[in-house]
């Protein structure tokens, strides 16, 4: 065999060695897992007559590892209203179920459970997470109108739930329908601006690129609804129709999630109807708006009275921060009738609600008697609530006495010694009248 051959075999020979090896550790090679799915089934229900019931089901499939669902069903509630919701035979066996809310009434219900709305939620009795496909819970429905519904899950977190240790599980979801709706629905669609909106932020929405399949037909209706995930306040507040596509909302509420609809309705009478694809859903966050705000909440003096001119006082200032975030650096100012007499230059750090103290020494140098007023505040600032105030008293001494006083005080010496003087003579003649009393008795 030449040496050509045997090359070739050995080569072969190695690649036989490789391929076995690799049969041999499945378990490192990993399948791609594809995103679950949460659906209804059946997707179609044929119309059937009035008074009628049927039901469906809520299920998942290729889902990953869930504990907990919480899931709301949305339809037209002049065309099929939903009667219970069972969770019997659910993918984990046995739930503690703790919403079984259906419009509006039952256990759990929320604010957001008004209308024609089946809302399930429930977790693992057991624990333990389950993965896979399988059913979640049960509806029944029952027919009450003529005409097509929509049976919607929206992609929105106040309505669609899927958890596992509190976290979400990421998911796919599908609608279904019953009656067979028209092909000619207008479509709703919208933007907004600013992307990103603040609290207080007026936010412009425009939605004139909703479109209407109708040769002629044109959009005449736009009905938007900003529902927090907290849910609305009252039936109604969160709602807002106009005739015109561009609106403009003030979110006042800063760190709130809403959810942003649109149904738009066509000079046909036809409507992109909640719970239809036609309709357009976002969710918007309004963050807080930033607010700077130092203030000097208090301010103390030591000596604070009976001061002679040229005293070194000790002013101790509190430095609160009022605004939305940290602050690092500040300029505190002493004012006197306007005029500043001192600041104090500070490169601490003061984190949202926290306190900073600062004591520093003002000189009274040529301060004449007299009782002042002084004003701290930062710098700079036209916000008089930010200051604090604080009494000061510049006295002259007494006769270049060592210890000085005023008026009230040393009329107040000069009685304490009249009332000692008095006394002492008052002892003293007592003395003098018991030595001469002994005298003439002896005598």
């Amino acid at each position: 065999m030449d040496s050509k051959r045997r090359s070739r075999l050995l080569v072969l020979f190695l690649v036989s060695v490789m391929m076995l090896s690799l049969s041999t550790v499945p378990t490192l090679i990993r399948s791609v897992h594809a995103t679950g799915e949460l659906f209804i089934s059946p997707a179609s229900q044929s119309a059937l007559a009035i008074g009628s019931v049927f039901t469906v089901q809520i299920n998942v499939s290729s889902i990953d590892p869930f504990d907990t669902w919480d899931i709301t069903v949305h339809t037209n509630s002049s065309v099929i209203l939903p009667l219970s919701i069972s969770v019997a035979g659910n993918i984990f066996g046995s739930v503690n179920e703790f919403i079984n809310c259906v419009n509006g009434v039952g256990t759990g219900c929320t604010i957001s459970d008004t209308g024609p709305t089946a809302h399930s939620g429930a977790s693992s009795s057991s624990g333990f997470p389950r993965s896979g496909s399988g059913l979640l819970f049960r509806i029944t429905y029952q027919v009450v109108g003529d005409g097509y519904s929509y049976l919607s899950i929206p992609l929105t977190i106040s309505s669609n739930q899927i958890i596992n240790s509190g976290n979400p599980v990421p998911h796919a979801t599908s609608s279904a329908v019953y009656g067979t709706p028209p092909t000619n629905l207008p479509v709703a669609d919208f933007g907004f601006s600013p992307a990103d909106p603040i609290q207080g932020d007026h936010v412009t929405f425009d939605a004139t690129n909703s479109t209407d399949p109708n040769p002629g037909a044109t959009i005449v209706s736009y009905d938007w609804t900003f529902i927090p995930v907290s849910g609305c306040p009252a039936t109604g507040a969160c709602e807002n129709v106009t005739s015109l596509p561009i609106m403009i909302h003030v979110f006042q509420t800063f760190g709130a999630v809403f959810e942003v609809t649109l149904v738009v309705t066509d000079s046909l009478g036809l409507s992109s109807c909640t719970g239809c694809p036609t309709q357009k859903i976002v969710l918007l966050t309004v963050t807080e708006k930033a607010l700077h705000r130092l203030a000097v909440s208090a301010m103390s003096a030591s000596p604070q009275d009976n001061i002679l001119a040229g005293t070194a006082v000790n002013i101790t200032v509190t430095v609160i921060n009022k605004g939305t975030q940290s602050e690092t650096g500040f300029d505190v100012a002493i004012f006197l009738e306007g005029q500043v007499v001192k600041t104090y230059n500070s490169t601490d750090t003061i984190r949202r609600g926290f306190e900073d103290y600062k004591s520093f020494p003002l000189d009274t140098t040529g301060w004449q008697p007299d009782t002042y007023e002084l004003v701290g505040t930062i710098e700079p600032s036209n916000d008089s609530s930010t200051n604090a105030f604080l009494t000061i008293r510049i006295i002259a001494p007494y006769q270049g006495a060592l210890i000085p006083f005023t008026m009230p005080e040393f009329a107040g010496v000069v009685i304490a010694v009249l009332v000692a003087v008095g006394l002492v003579m008052m002892f003293f003649g007592r003395s003098q009248s018991r030595r001469q009393l002994r005298a003439e008795t002896l005598s």
